[in-house]
């Protein structure tokens, strides 16, 4: 299954998400690089570093299932 996400900054600080489908939601700081997706029960997404100490990688938790996508750009 392919889906796009996209992470982007509203204003300075807010971290939101856009999800198909779903109109773009704030990304609030839950544990660490998780962040939960405000207004949708049962969705959070994390960031992953590599080695470098970058992110590479996102992990969707979904009501359909853990999704990971590679950084892309």
């Amino acid at each position: 299954m392919e889906m796009q996400i996209t992470i982007f900054f509203k204003g300075e600080q807010t971290l939101s998400v856009s999800l198909p489908g779903q109109p773009d939601s704030e990304l609030v700081p839950y544990k660490g690089t998780e962040f939960l997706v405000k207004g949708l029960s049962g969705v959070s997404i994390e960031f992953l570093r590599g080695e470098s100490g970058t992110v590479t990688e996102m992990v969707a938790t979904l009501p359909e299932g853990v999704f990971h996508a590679a950084k892309q750009g």
